[in-house]
């Protein structure tokens, strides 16, 4: 739908004091530096494959069996990885494997570490301002950063080279890949869309436009990810075909509040949900949606 022209500039008056200051013409120029021993072991294997017993998972398309996902309370802290010159924003793990570990800082930098060696293994500099959001694809062969300074990357895990750079001059609050194509992405921004890339031509694809806030988390579920679920500051949750421009379902309550982190269940039947009231509420992740009150923490 046509928005008024000064429609844009308004949103942007209103939300100055969160956002930092205007953007760059130019994404900068970006760098890589390899931490490792050297790139490639005896056989010729690269510093990304995971141990021996580990590589079988990553070759399935099978969903993990539910043994793997047994967790435990931690009792002590066992390591400190140390690295950034600020703060952490998010960490990820390697897909299926979780031999790796994706972080993206503060001070504008990535990196992946070696859970086994405790050591970085990369860094990717590439940002003028903190890290917003960082997220593998699903073999981990890319990832995605997204930062303050309103650009986004992708780039090769391996060589740390920048394969493409998206922008639409807005602040990129989450990023996450649709699970049946690697080549596409949807990203939750400041003026309050979710915006759909195509990674290889760098064109905006598809937005869906129904939030009253930015847009902090996106969850593919049902079927391997044929449904979108996404939430944002305007204290609601909505759910949306995929690439259909108008939600199918509205979650909202008078006393519900923001909840800025959604996160699938192992089993993928439930999400949860972290709320601005000290919960942690859990939705149906099939047909219904429906909040599971006796779930709630």
């Amino acid at each position: 739908r046509e928005e008024p022209k000064g429609f844009e500039q308004l949103m942007e008056r209103k939300m100055s004091h969160l956002l930092p200051p205007k953007m760059d013409e130019e994404a900068c120029e970006p760098s890589t530096t390899f931490h490792g021993r050297e790139e490639t072991n005896y056989k010729g294997q690269s510093w990304m494959a995971p141990p021996s017993g580990l590589g079988s998972l990553l070759a399935s398309d099978e969903p993990l069996e539910m043994d793997h996902h047994k967790c435990y309370v931690p009792k002590k802290c066992v390591h400190r990885f140390t690295g950034h010159g600020k703060g952490v924003h998010r960490i990820r793990l390697f897909p299926k494997t979780g031999h790796l570990l994706l972080s993206g800082g503060l001070d504008g930098k990535c990196k992946v570490w070696s859970v086994a060696d405790k050591q970085p293994m990369r860094t990717y500099d590439g940002h003028t301002a903190a890290i917003r959001d960082v997220q593998f694809n699903h073999d981990g062969s890319k990832f995605v950063s997204a930062s303050f300074d309103r650009f986004l990357r992708l780039w090769d895990t391996e060589t740390g080279k920048v394969l493409q750079t998206f922008t639409n001059k807005k602040v990129p609050y989450c990023v996450e890949f649709y699970p049946h194509d690697d080549n596409l992405f949807v990203v939750g921004c400041s003026d309050f869309k979710i915006v759909t890339y195509d990674a290889t031509s760098g064109e905006i694809t598809q937005e869906y436009n129904h939030h009253l806030g930015p847009v902090n988390s996106i969850v593919f579920v049902e079927d391997n990810g044929t449904k979108m679920v996404t939430s944002s500051d305007d204290k609601k949750i909505l759910v949306w075909e995929w690439d259909i421009g108008v939600p199918i379902k509205y979650i909202s309550d008078p006393t519900m509040h923001s909840m800025p982190c959604l996160v699938m269940h192992p089993s993928l039947q439930y999400f949860a949900a972290q709320s601005l009231d000290n919960t942690i509420c859990v939705f149906n992740a099939g047909k219904r949606f429906t909040m599971q009150k006796k779930k709630k923490f």
